[in-house]
């Protein structure tokens, strides 16, 4: 269809060129008359038969008007391809669509399962970051993460705080136990978002 299109846009060029070049004839039709019946007469022929070679007014004009009726035609026809063109490629672009929907819902579950452990290792290493100031080396770059993954149009709604896993309860209490000496803060069950 596409080479259809283009092939009849090339013919309406061609029949535009014959339109330019008719209106010029006819615009230098007495002149150029005298031209080509002067040469035939030069080349021997009768004075009738002369005569005879110079370009119809009438004719030229019946060819222009045929060929911008063709012209017209065939931008017509040419709309008409291009609008199948389009119609077969908005088909073709919802058969993908719903060929490649459940593999599309699929990545975005999977991706959301990974946004949610990222978000609960933000969690437990903000809860154990003023424990053990190594933890900021996992804070600082998951909190980047958060920050792009959760909020509107984003794999995860926002939420003011996330919680933090039992395991890491568990472990800042056992921390405190053994370590009575040492000053830390309160147990953090949740974090704060970013």
């Amino acid at each position: 269809m596409k080479a259809e299109a283009e092939e009849a846009l090339a013919a309406v060029d061609r029949a535009e060129a014959r339109c330019r070049e008719i209106g010029n004839i006819l615009a230098n039709a007495l002149e150029l008359a005298g031209q080509t019946v002067a040469d035939a007469l030069l080349a021997g022929d009768d004075a009738t038969a002369a005569a005879g070679l110079a370009p119809g007014r009438d004719a030229l004009t019946a060819e222009r008007d045929t060929l911008r009726r063709a012209i017209a035609e065939l931008q017509e026809r040419e709309r008409g391809l291009r609008r199948e063109i389009t119609t077969t490629a908005d088909e073709a672009q919802r058969q993908i669509e719903a060929a490649l929907s459940p593999l599309s819902e699929a990545l975005r579950r999977s991706a959301q399962e990974a946004a949610r452990q990222i978000v609960s290792i933000f969690a437990d290493a903000a809860a154990l970051a003023d424990t053990a100031p190594s933890m900021v080396r996992v804070k600082l770059p998951t909190r980047q993460a958060v920050e792009g993954l959760a909020g509107m149009d984003r794999l995860l709604d926002y939420r003011r705080t996330v919680p933090v896993s039992s395991g890491v309860i568990d472990l800042q209490h056992a921390i405190r136990k053994a370590a009575p000496a040492v000053r830390l803060g309160p147990v953090r069950v949740q974090s704060a978002m970013p």
